[in-house]
């Protein structure tokens, strides 16, 4: 998945998408699912987390066409990188 944000000091734009062939046993079918992500980000400079919010639907085609609606809530720690000595 490719993903992205746009924006400035706390607030961003947060979007990305991908592409995952799938195969179900149900009726023997291959998909394409494309994964989508929209949201929106608050990540504070001074701070060491940010939380996002998005709207994440699969969307299958291939052989038939399926729009699939999920959301995600996200909370990331950042960890300090370690040092060399």
């Amino acid at each position: 998945m490719i993903h992205g944000s746009y924006g400035k000091e706390v607030h961003f734009a947060d979007f990305g998408f991908g592409l995952a062939p799938s195969i179900t046993s149900k009726l023997a079918g291959a998909y394409i699912r494309v994964p989508l992500s929209f949201g929106y980000r608050i990540q504070p400079k001074e701070k060491k987390y940010y939380l996002r919010f998005s709207y994440t639907p699969l969307v299958s085609f291939l052989f038939d066409f399926q729009w699939q609606h999920w959301a995600g809530i996200t909370y990331a720690i950042k960890l300090k990188p370690k040092t060399s000595k």
